[in-house]
């Protein structure tokens, strides 16, 4: 059986709530919404840490396919362009993963503009484009990743 505290968006004159009441319900509140951040945070550290694992796990096949792509410069072709792009949940504007959340989100922007300023000097936003649908599908699944991993004090 769940309890939930209450709180002053449950305050009538049938629920009357004490100073003390409404003061541990805010702590509470303020305690919950400190996991949700921390849950986050630790994604977004993991998202950095884990960026782009597959250019040095297969930094052999890349460095083959960049000798072969000197002229053209077209890797989009290649073995390891298609397996890093398949294999990395921020490459949004390649394939959306059916769980993709805020955090991919967050990755995908940070790369590109990262990728755009290291390279050229600025950013190109032709590469920022996402599918239709996919702010809203991330919206809704993080909020689904949320309510499912961090439990509320209760």
């Amino acid at each position: 059986m769940v309890i939930y505290i209450k709180d002053t968006r449950t305050n009538n004159e049938k629920n009357k709530l004490t100073k003390e009441e409404i003061k541990q319900a805010s702590v509470m509140h303020k305690a919950d919404v400190m996991k949700g951040m921390i849950f986050f945070s630790d994604l977004l550290l993991d998202a950095g840490l884990n960026h782009d694992w597959t250019k040095l796990a297969y930094l052999e096949e890349i460095y083959t396919d960049y000798e072969k792509r000197l002229e053209d410069k077209d890797f989009s072709r290649d073995k390891w362009n298609k397996l890093h792009q398949s294999h990395e949940r921020h490459h949004l504007n390649s394939a959306v993963p059916d769980d993709v959340n805020l955090v991919d989100v967050l990755e995908f922007i940070v790369d590109c503009v990262m990728a755009g300023i290291g390279r050229f000097g600025e950013i190109d936003f032709k590469y920022l484009e996402l599918p239709e649908g996919t702010l809203e599908k991330a919206y809704m699944n993080t909020i689904n990743m949320l309510q499912e991993e961090v439990e509320t004090l209760k």
